[in-house]
């Protein structure tokens, strides 16, 4: 069989973000494959999670755009028993395991400074994300304040990020118009 994805429906245009520095759809969908889309937990991401994350994310986030809110849609014939295995994060060389005690929206950005993935981390479950060997810096962004940690990933590591390894980050003060 064959499955396609695309990043919108065919009557509205893909959207793009300098902050993500390319396609909404895209970066969620590889935030989604690097692990945040396992939502039984079972260290696989199926076809229909990957999409089901991009798909959700995509709304959220381009709900406020100026170009609206973009809606990607798929087209799967596919036969046979089980969902389709796109990555097994179990099987990955390195990463990095966020504790259960993290919750809230967490940024991932590389040495490099690049936002490499972000996710929603629910408070009471443990959530694994494959990473290449490299240095990280970590937002947990809380209704509270700001966590951050930097990290350094080695190679064959699964690297264990604790709450309490976390420090809290001083708030930029804006003012809000409008």
């Amino acid at each position: 069989g064959d499955a396609f994805m695309t990043s919108s429906s065919s009557n509205e245009a893909s959207q793009e973000s300098d902050s993500i520095k390319g396609s909404f759809f895209t970066y969620y969908l590889v935030s989604g494959l690097r692990g945040a889309a396992d939502m039984i937990q079972d260290g696989r991401i199926t076809l229909n999670e990957a999409y089901q994350y991009a798909y959700n994310e995509t709304l959220a986030r381009t709900e406020k755009t100026l170009g609206g809110t973009q809606h990607p849609n798929y087209d799967i014939q596919m036969t046979g028993t089980g969902d389709v295995v796109i990555t097994d994060i179990k099987l990955k060389t390195s990463g990095l395991i966020l504790e259960k005690k993290i919750a809230g929206k967490v940024y991932i950005r590389n040495s490099d400074n690049i936002l490499i993935a972000e996710l929603q981390k629910p408070y009471g479950r443990e959530m694994e994300v494959a990473l290449p060997e490299g240095k990280y810096n970590l937002l947990n962004q809380l209704d509270n304040g700001i966590l951050e940690s930097e990290i350094r990933v080695s190679p064959g590591e699964r690297y264990l990020l604790a709450q309490n390894d976390m420090i809290k980050t001083e708030t930029e003060e804006t003012v809000t118009r409008g």
